[in-house]
């Protein structure tokens, strides 16, 4: 009798076990449903945003652009694939500090890292496959890749702007879409202005100003996504960081998405164009671009990080703080940029200043 109530005990916790392994089965099927997932990017938006945009420029690359850009600036098309990996790293260290630390998926025990392990995967899914089937490519032409580069941002730049207003209110919404538009539309206009590159070939354009619509606002996008990373990037961090190691650590995540981008972005113009007499560097992109971008980021993230963390200030007069600091910042930026330039190109005769020198001309004809 007492060895049958054992038995009976011993089987009612094997139904019990069962029972709980298929909780946690169905528990993990929800984890990966279509509503679960959408709720999930909408809630982590910025780190799908490097997601999408990682793995999405990667299968423009090998399926839309054609073959020849590659064969006439004589550099293999997996030379550019692997650039994936910048954004990636980021994403993969995001997605394993979320699920390492989420008390919710410690239950999943390894299957928790299933969408981190999917996405590293995709990459190589995507690439191996049109290597495999290269009948699956589908060439366009450089007018209609501009076109869609410039949809694809406006559909960004909508997302974002719906994203922020609901998720981070009205103050964050001024600080993104205004003051870093602002910041943007400077850096943009100013660098076609000045003559280091040209974006020709976009369908919409703000009033008279040369840099289409869909760059300008592109600034918005990358600030928004960086700092938003950077910011919770710092909350999993098992050390503190202060305002000079964020800023560093956004320019950095800014830096891994030019650096897939920017090859891809400059193959014949399909984007935007460059100077003549700017040197190829990383990849057939002149390196004062990189350089520009560092410069660029770094000064505006760090008053960012200084000023809004601050608990003494409350929101609005945060913003206002960022925006009157934007003539410093742009003062910055440029002394940061030149006298890089200046290291980088071994003096004042290097070809950022001979194109600089030759604005000034424009300006000065007669001086």
């Amino acid at each position: 009798m007492g060895e049958a109530l054992e038995w009976r005990s011993a089987q009612g916790e094997a139904g019990d076990a069962t029972q709980a392994r298929a909780h946690v089965f169905t528990d993990f099927r929800e984890l990966l449903a279509w509503r679960t997932l959408a709720r999930e990017i909408w809630d982590h938006l910025p780190i799908w945003f490097f997601t999408f945009e990682a793995i999405g420029v990667l299968h423009f690359l090998v399926s839309n652009v054609p073959r020849a850009e590659f064969e006439q600036i004589g550099i293999p098309i997996c030379a550019f694939a692997w650039t994936t990996a910048f954004p990636l790293f980021w994403v993969l260290l995001y997605q394993t500090l979320r699920v390492r630390r989420s008390e919710r998926l410690a239950a999943f025990g390894a299957r928790r890292y299933a969408i981190p392990l999917a996405i590293a995967i995709a990459p190589f899914a995507i690439y191996v496959a049109y290597a495999i089937a290269p009948f699956l490519r589908n060439e366009l032409e450089l007018a209609t890749l501009t076109h869609f580069f410039e949809l694809m941002q406006l559909f960004w730049i909508a997302a974002f702007m719906v994203h922020v207003a609901a998720e981070r209110g009205a103050s964050r919404f001024a600080t993104f879409f205004g003051v870093a538009w602002l910041y943007g539309l400077v850096l943009e206009n100013g660098g076609i202005v000045m003559g280091y590159f040209f974006e020709p070939g976009y369908r919409f354009y703000l009033g008279g100003l040369p840099a289409p619509f869909a760059t300008m606002m592109g600034w918005c996008l990358v600030f928004y996504a960086c700092i938003e990373i950077a910011s919770r990037l710092r909350e999993r961090l098992p050390f503190p960081l202060a305002a000079p190691g964020s800023a560093l650590l956004t320019t950095a995540l800014a830096l891994s998405l030019d650096l897939q981008l920017d090859p891809l972005a400059s193959l014949s113009g399909v984007f935007w164009r460059w100077n003549d007499a700017l040197p190829n560097g990383f990849l057939s992109v002149p390196f004062v671009n990189y350089l520009a971008w560092f410069c660029a980021f770094l000064p505006f993230s760090f008053a960012y990080f200084t000023i809004f963390d601050r608990s003494d200030l409350g929101e609005w007069s945060k913003v206002g703080r960022l925006l009157v600091s934007i003539p410093n910042v742009c003062v910055v930026a440029a002394i940061l940029f030149f006298g890089s330039a200046a290291i980088v190109e071994g003096g004042f005769d290097g070809p950022t200043f001979r194109i600089l020198r030759e604005f000034f001309a424009k300006l000065a004809p007669y001086a």
